[in-house]
């Protein structure tokens, strides 16, 4: 359960105001992104895979429930703070080291502060999903279902490491076309119900089915397809969240005839003082062109 009243918010980006006294990776007037929170004391922390951290659920979902605690008064209820290390819809964060970017020396100015503020969430869940967790090569064949935030920089990001063939599925038109014009070589509407998303994919491939596919939608029919057209060796990675009682039949003789792998990613497997900047390195390159996912209202 996630306990409430708390102010959320995520992905934030912004001028520290003030640090602690052990605080090393900023100082009061860096300009920083913030991402998850870890605990850096976990073995998953240890060996520099902070988005499996143990305690990622509780910390970043659950928040802390002392965080404004100085701010409250007798007549009120105290509230969580600390959301995804942050609880940024907020004009001030309260945020652990764990969370903070500085990229002080990476930015032009407040406004690619604000562009790269996706980057400590969603951004680094497409992008590092195809370049962490799935290692794609030019070797790949690359399915990415969904093509929101998160599906769209997946797109990018196997346009990046020049994988073979890049399919997006989406039911919407504008994405589709975007997901072709960012790197996808096929996409599939899947608008019509009847579409077979398994049998498109196996005539786009020639049978073979896809080597990574990359779920980003929680959607089980979707799931379940991917299952089914993921080919031999390939990779089926969870990003999208399902129904907290979803459930997923395996027929093991299929999977240990295929050697066929089911993973989840959470973040990328990223290390964000590590792959923010990396992903800017991109951007600068014109290698991932997230500007064109952002609107400002």
């Amino acid at each position: 359960m996630i306990p409430y009243p708390k102010v959320l918010g995520h992905e934030g980006s912004g001028i520290v105001v003030k640090v602690g006294s052990s605080v090393t990776a900023a100082r009061a007037g860096d300009s920083v992104l913030l991402s998850f929170q870890s605990c850096q004391s976990c073995q998953s922390c240890k060996d520099q895979h902070p988005a499996f951290c143990a305690k990622f659920a509780e910390t970043n979902y659950g928040g802390e429930d002392h965080v404004y605690a100085s701010a409250s008064t007798d007549t009120e209820n105290n509230f969580r703070g600390a959301f995804f290390g942050q609880s940024s819809f907020a004009e001030l964060a309260v945020a652990k080291e764990s969370s903070v970017v500085n990229v002080s020396h990476l930015i032009k100015d407040e406004e690619e502060l604000k562009i790269f503020a996706p980057l400590g969430c969603g951004f680094q869940t497409g992008a590092g999903t195809v370049d962490n967790v799935a290692a794609a090569t030019n070797k790949d064949t690359v399915v990415v279902l969904g093509l929101g935030g998160v599906g769209l920089v997946s797109i990018m990001a196997a346009k990046l490491k020049n994988c073979k063939a890049i399919i997006g599925v989406d039911r919407l038109p504008g994405r589709l076309e975007l997901a072709k014009e960012l790197g996808a070589t096929h996409v599939i509407n899947t608008s019509d119900k009847d579409v077979d998303v398994a049998k498109e994919i196996a005539a786009i491939t020639d049978g073979n089915g896809s080597s990574v596919t990359i779920d980003t939608t929680g959607n089980m029919d979707l799931i379940r397809a991917g299952m089914e057209f993921t080919g031999s060796r390939g990779q089926l990675i969870f990003v999208g969240v399902p129904p907290p009682d979803a459930l997923l039949n395996v027929h093991i003789i299929t999977f240990l005839q295929t050697g066929k792998t089911i993973r989840g990613s959470i973040e990328g497997d990223a290390t964000p003082s590590k792959y923010i900047p990396q992903m800017i390195q991109w951007y600068r390159e014109g290698k991932l062109p997230i500007d064109k996912l952002i609107k400002f209202y």
